[in-house]
Formats: structure tokens, C-alpha cells, sequence
């Protein structure tokens, strides 16, 4: 197995000293992981800094929504709403080093406020389209920069409905793990398994090898029996598999050549291996989406 991202279930379990990352599908999905995140914080009584595009009425009132007392914490300053705005600029005319300029000097100001760390979030795509990947990349490293000169857990929230998935296995690599809730099937500390909402089908992020691919043959063959639909799995959060992992997925579909298999957001290099050894040529495996699709498609 290539070098592991290590999978937290969440951020309770996050430390000072570790940036992470964590992907979502929709606002939903956001407003939840914001809450998981800001709890934690409020509970380890930490200083908690969020980036976001939002004002922070609106976020102490999704906040509240989710059983957090964001507006009594935000009043006393243990949370620090960091909004960009358009004049938030560094010397070199950059928006995301006016951020993290505005996100030092806060964090220089944490120990006379009183706390001892800090957890700091920031929803990534704010300046979508205004950055390269490049550019997107060297804000990630800034940031990591941020975490190591501080006692600071950061968290960097990345859409990835904006996003390819090479992009995405491509940033979180710049992390020192993910936060990746699900995994209901099945969880170690490089793989999670979940069950799709509303269908036949399994979440898998992560890495799957020889020391973890029962886990995927056992959630698959679970899947396969709780439906008679079309089975679905969804890669975008997967970051590798190996040979053995891609045959698990191919023997699904001979098995069951009346459903079909949907590979959801495969990264490049997981299509790849599909077609090496002709996988992909099989009449009911689906690639549905990720970069660089071939073969079969919804």
C-alpha cells in the first residue's frame, strides 16, 4: 500500500498539530460536519476559528439547528467567524494570504484570550475559480504551515461537487488524514465503508489492499443481498485499490450479470487498472463519472 491517509471518524478525535480535511456532497452535508466540528471544540474548550463565506448570524443559526449553542460562544469569543470579503488582501494582492494573515494574527491573540489550543475550519472552494489547483495546493501547504506553528487541529471542507476525483485524492494527500464519518460496514485506520443513502450501494474512502479487501468482499456481498437493484459503489472518496480489491468489484458483476455494478467517481488510476486487465468490457459494469471516464457509462 502507497503511504496511508489515516481515516478519523470525527472530530473528537481530531489533536492539535493534525490538518485535516473532509469532503461534502451538499449543504446538508456541510452544515453537519461544521457542527461536529465547532462541538468538538466547545467541548475540549478550545478557541474555534471557522472560514466561510457565510455571515456569522447564519452560522450560529445552523448552529443552533444542530444542538450547538454557537451564539453564546460566539458573544464570549471562543468562536471566531472569519468571513473573505473582496479587500481581504495580503501585501501581494493575494485573498487567501489576506486569510491567513487575519487567521495568524487571531491565533497570535489565542493564549492571552485564555485557550490553551484551537481548532480552526475553512470551506476551501470560497475561491473557486479565482485559483489553479496549483494555487489551491500551495494554500493547503500554507495552511499546514498554520497548523505547525500553533497548537491547532485544522480542518479544510472541500465540495466535491466542484472537484475531479484525482484533484481530491490529489489534495487530501497534502493532510495528514480525513475525516470521513461514515462507516457503518466496516472501518480501520485507512479504509471506511458506508452504506449509500437511498439505494443499493456502499461509500468506500480510503485505501483497499490485501490486509483490508475481505472488508470490501464482505460489505459487497452484503449489499448484494439486501437488493435487487443495480449496485452501486461509490469511489470518489477512494483513494486506492489495488488488483485484487478492482477484481472483488469485477466478480460482482459476474456473478449477478442480471444487475448492474455502478463505479461511481473512479480516480484515473483506478479506471486504469479496470481496463489493463479488460474489466471494464464487462456488459454490466458501469463507470459513472471521476476523470478520464472509459467503457460503459450511464
Amino acid at each position: 500500500m502507497r503511504g496511508a491517509l489515516v481515516l478519523v471518524q470525527s472530530m473528537d478525535d481530531a489533536r492539535p498539530g493534525q490538518h485535516l480535511c473532509q469532503m461534502y456532497d451538499d449543504e446538508q452535508e456541510l452544515r453537519a460536519a461544521v457542527c461536529a466540528f465547532v462541538r468538538a471544540g466547545l467541548a475540549a474548550d478550545e478557541l474555534v476559528l471557522y472560514v466561510t463565506g457565510s455571515d456569522a448570524a447564519t452560522v450560529t443559526a445552523y448552529l443552533a439547528d444542530g444542538g450547538v449553542d454557537g451564539d453564546t460562544a460566539y458573544r464570549r469569543g471562543q468562536i471566531r467567524v472569519v468571513s473573505v470579503a473582496e479587500d481581504d488582501v495580503d501585501a501581494a494582492g493575494s485573498r487567501a494570504g489576506g486569510v491567513v494573515d487575519r487567521l495568524t494574527a487571531i491565533l497570535a491573540e489565542r493564549q492571552a484570550q485564555g485557550f490553551a489550543a484551537a481548532r480552526m475550519a475553512s470551506e476551501v472552494d470560497l475561491l473557486f475559480g479565482e485559483e489553479t489547483q496549483e494555487e489551491m495546493v500551495e494554500r493547503e501547504r500554507l495552511g499546514g504551515g498554520l497548523v505547525a506553528a500553533h497548537p491547532v487541529a485544522g480542518l479544510c471542507l472541500y465540495d466535491r461537487r466542484r472537484h475531479e476525483t484525482d484533484f481530491l485524492v490529489r489534495a487530501a494527500a497534502v493532510h495528514a488524514g480525513q475525516v470521513v464519518p461514515e462507516g457503518d460496514y466496516y472501518r480501520d485506520d485507512v479504509l471506511a465503508i458506508g452504506r449509500l443513502d437511498g439505494g443499493d450501494g456502499l461509500r468506500v474512502s480510503g485505501q483497499v489492499d490485501l490486509s483490508n479487501r475481505g472488508a470490501l468482499e464482505d460489505a459487497l456481498a452484503a449489499t448484494v443481498l439486501s437488493g435487487t437493484g443495480e449496485i452501486v459503489v461509490d469511489l470518489a472518496g477512494a483513494s486506492f485499490l489495488d488488483v485484487g480489491a478492482i477484481r472483488v468489484l469485477a466478480e460482482s458483476a459476474w456473478r449477478h450479470p442480471g444487475r448492474r455494478v455502478v463505479l461511481r467517481a473512479p480516480a484515473t488510476s483506478i479506471q486504469r487498472s479496470l481496463r489493463l486487465v479488460g474489466w471494464d468490457q464487462l456488459p454490466n459494469m458501469v463507470v459513472d463519472g471521476g476523470d478520464g471516464s472509459h467503457g460503459r457509462t450511464t
